[in-house]
């Protein structure tokens, strides 16, 4: 889990926990420490030294990172530094985002939904439109978004944010963050309600967005608020409540929803055996109260729906495209299910 509200004084002030739950083992992280790639490592890594000192022989190979292998440079650099530059780049003006509505659990708590698909059946259902997977969720996403709505006219463009591992331009085995994003933009008071013409949009929107010089440009933005002389001159208990006011106002707003794909996971033969599935989560906040994740292993892909609010109208349409296009799907909750 990736979790952007972790409270550091009620975990040692350390920036992520473990926890375990009979067979279950789970991770959560805060996103500074790192990114989805980072704890994914981790976990592996967790679950390989469990598995051995549970007496089960595991040749890694090379796909797991052991604990007692030295640590290297290569694998704490921060790369976000490394792409930086004093030029001056472009400013993006963002516009506001539409917001999902709905009644708040109380005490900060998210409802989890996870749905088992076949991995097979939805690679050969994007294939079909002649999309890639990614394209094809976000563009359910999008149906969903606007089958369950209830609003006659939308004042603002629904915005889907795609973190990007940037690891796939920059070839880098660290561990730390190094991730930028996209958004795909849509006007939800267009007519079209058929798949196949939201995802002929989405692919073209996927081929503008994924510019990696506009990414790159994010990135050194972000890192310029690092380098300024003042901020870094601040004490820290003032900065990080002048971080989060800004953010609380401007950052959650520019989204409507958050997505992302963790992507197939690799393991040793002789650990996979030993694993049945993985799920992967994003947690969401007041602004944008709602998000999807989705990972694989072998041929099962995990879609986590990650609540704050008690609706589930988008849920329940996803789920009906889901079947719509023949994809079975077997669904697990935590106690704060309703659907």
């Amino acid at each position: 889990m990736i979790n952007q509200f972790l409270v550091f004084k009620s975990n040692n002030d350390f920036l992520f926990r473990t926890q375990y739950f009979k067979e279950r083992l789970s991770v959560e992280f805060f996103h500074a420490l790192t990114d989805g790639k980072g704890a994914l490592e981790f976990v592996n890594s967790l679950a390989y030294e469990y598995l051995t000192l549970d007496g089960k022989t595991i040749d890694p190979e090379g796909l797991v990172i052991r604990a007692d292998a030295a640590a290297t440079y290569q694998e704490v650099a921060d790369e976000f530094q490394k792409l930086y530059h004093d030029k001056k780049i472009p400013k993006v003006k963002e516009i506001k985002a539409h917001r999902i509505k709905g009644t708040f659990y109380p005490k900060n708590y998210n409802a989890v939904i996870n749905a088992y698909v076949s991995l097979s059946k939805v690679k050969a259902t994007a294939k079909s439109f002649d999309v890639t997977m990614n394209e094809l969720m976000i563009g359910m996403i999008i149906l969903a978004l606007k089958r369950s709505g209830k609003i006659q006219s939308y004042k603002h463009l629904a915005r889907i944010f795609i973190p990007v591992n940037m690891r796939q331009y920059y070839p880098s085995v660290t561990l730390r963050n190094f991730a930028s994003y996209v958004r795909i933009n849509y006007d939800l008071n267009q007519d079209e309600n058929e798949l196949e013409h939201i995802l002929s949009f989405v692919k073209l929107e996927m081929k503008n967005q994924l510019n990696l010089e506009d990414m790159v440009n994010s990135i050194i933005q972000n890192v310029r608020y690092e380098q300024n002389k003042l901020l870094r001159m601040t004490p820290l208990s003032i900065k990080i409540v002048a971080m989060r006011s800004v953010y609380g106002k401007i950052g959650n707003k520019l989204n409507t929803f958050d997505t992302s794909n963790l992507g197939l996971i690799k393991l040793p033969k002789d650990m996979s055996e030993h694993i049945s599935h993985y799920s992967f989560m994003i947690v969401p906040n007041l602004d944008t109260p709602k998000a999807m994740s989705f990972v694989s292993f072998k041929d099962t892909m995990t879609i986590s729906f990650i609540s704050k609010i008690v609706e589930r109208d988008f849920e329940i349409e996803f789920f009906k495209i889901l079947k719509s296009l023949d994809i079975e799907s077997q669904i697990e909750a935590n106690g704060w299910e309703v659907i």
